[in-house]
């Protein structure tokens, strides 16, 4: 618990780990890296911070099948071609 008073400030870092099973869903851009933090007071009311992260798109979590379709670097795929590609790949297994 940290404890804050007027005028402190403090700094978050935040880690967010990547799986192969998120990383295939953030490269498909089936989803985003965003939540909401609750920053509770005590005694007092709550605060809810929206955090956005960003996710560049890399081969980890796509399958060869997909990859080895992929026209040109998957960082130079729009993540909608990405999304129909693993889309149809997933559909023909």
């Amino acid at each position: 618990m940290l404890s804050l008073f007027v005028g402190d400030t403090a700094t978050l870092d935040l880690e967010v780990y990547v799986n192969d099973k998120t990383a295939s869903s953030l490269n498909s851009g089936d989803d985003k890296l965003e939540d909401i933090l609750v920053l509770h007071l005590e005694g007092g009311k709550d605060f809810f911070v929206t955090v956005l992260g960003s996710y560049t798109l890399s081969c980890f979590g796509c399958s060869l099948e997909a990859l080895t379709q992929l026209p040109s670097p998957i960082r130079d795929t729009p993540a909608e071609q990405i999304h129909q590609l693993v889309s149809r790949v997933e559909s023909l297994n």
